[in-house]
């Protein structure tokens, strides 16, 4: 009787040991660390850009990375990037080497995949300003609006402090300080597109050179863009002497017939000559002059060069 006890209760315990792993790979599941592709160990994921989107006082250099990608395609002027092949872009650039930032800018970029798919878009905006509100003996010339100080004994010429003869007989000048800010004249009836354009070999912001030989600054690539794509064949590089010889002016305005938008603000508007801009007041309004497809035609507009802007009548 002890004997079948026991043979019964090991028949038990064998049935059970066989019988549970079952159950464990039933009920375990597998644990998914992001959408993967049809490929083996590579997962889609948004680019990463270093360094990380933030506020900079100096030109940027932007490197894009995604694991198991074929190509990265990205743009600047705020259109969404997209693959036309594993290793071509429909819209935007195939990224090759860092994306040199000199404007408040962002980045759009989207990692393409060599069977066919594609990863979500990463968006990075990198805010570009000056180093300090002034400087000494110095300039500060990379950005639009910054404001140059002279120590004693320099005076501000061309945007830079230059010696003003010394302390002579003991006698030190009293400290001058000059700050440099746009210019107040207004330019009628200018397309933006007669005139020169001038840069220098170590800073890459255009300046528009009007008539009155004042400078004006494309403050972001995407407005240097609503007039002339990608064409930079035009414009001419000369020493920062003969830059900053010309007085600053207003800062140049997305081209006429553009629609535009800030960030904050639910607004749409259509620039006009000479920066007016217009608010669109209703989606439907929107439809009747630009089509269903209208919102893809708006560019993004850092707010802060919307002070850049004339508010004229809505459009109802």
């Amino acid at each position: 009787m002890m004997k079948k006890i026991f043979l019964f209760s090991l028949a038990v315990i064998l049935n059970f040991s066989l019988y549970a792993p079952l159950q464990a790979s039933e009920t375990g599941g597998t644990i998914n660390p992001g959408l993967v592709t049809g490929m083996d160990g590579v997962v889609i994921a948004a680019p990463t850009a270093s360094p990380v989107a933030g506020t900079y006082h100096a030109t940027q250099s932007v490197t894009l990375t995604a694991d198991g990608q074929t190509a990265i395609c990205y743009t600047t002027d705020d259109t969404t990037p997209t693959c036309a092949t594993p290793t071509t872009c429909t819209t935007g650039n195939v990224y090759e080497s860092a994306i040199l930032v000199t404007l408040t800018d962002t980045i759009k970029s989207r990692a393409c995949y060599a069977d066919g798919s594609f990863g979500p878009v990463a968006t990075d905006t990198y805010t570009l300003t000056c180093t300090t509100s002034s400087v000494s003996n110095g300039t500060v010339a990379s950005y639009p609006s910054c404001a140059v100080s002279c120590n004693s004994g320099y005076t501000l010429s061309n945007g830079s402090c230059v010696a003003a003869g010394g302390s002579v007989g003991g006698f030190t000048p009293s400290i001058t300080t000059t700050t440099i800010t746009p210019t107040t004249n207004t330019i009628t009836n200018t397309s933006w597109t007669t005139g020169n354009w001038m840069k220098t070999s170590d800073i890459s912001t255009v300046y528009f050179v009007d008539d009155n030989k004042v400078r004006h600054a494309y403050p972001s690539e995407a407005i240097w863009r609503s007039y002339f794509d990608k064409d930079f064949s035009f414009v001419d590089t000369t020493s920062t002497q003969d830059l900053y010889s010309y007085p600053l002016g207003k800062n140049v305005p997305f081209k006429s017939g553009t629609l535009i938008k800030i960030p904050s603000v639910p607004k749409v508007y259509l620039v006009g000559d000479n920066g007016l801009i217009q608010w669109i007041k209703t989606e439907a309004t929107a439809i009747r002059l630009y089509g269903e497809n209208w919102a893809k035609l708006v560019k993004d507009l850092n707010e802060a060069f919307f002070g850049d802007y004339i508010t004229g009548e809505d459009i109802e």
